[in-house]
């Protein structure tokens, strides 16, 4: 059985999704949305110009995705909702 770590963080410069041991970073301005694709899949969609592109999370272990699917879409069509930066 392969373990799978993995993390997604909102600031108020964007999205850090860390798979495994790799980091990929979304500025807000490139995430257009997040769906969710199986049941145990998580994909964030982003813009064709950034450098980031795609990102999915898809192992067995994911629960709620489509709780953190609506919460991360709620951020990219609110941006009040967004993590403010630290004074």
């Amino acid at each position: 059985m392969r373990l799978v770590t993995w993390r997604v963080t909102a600031d108020s410069d964007g999205l850090r999704i860390r798979i495994a041991h790799r980091v990929h970073t979304l500025p807000w301005g490139d995430v257009t949305t997040v769906v969710t694709s199986s049941a145990v899949a998580l994909t964030t969609k982003a813009r064709s110009t950034s450098p980031a592109g795609d990102v999915t999370i898809d192992y067995a272990g994911l629960r709620r995705n489509t709780c953190i699917a609506a919460e991360i879409n709620a951020m990219i069509q609110q941006p009040g909702l967004r993590p403010r930066p630290a004074p």
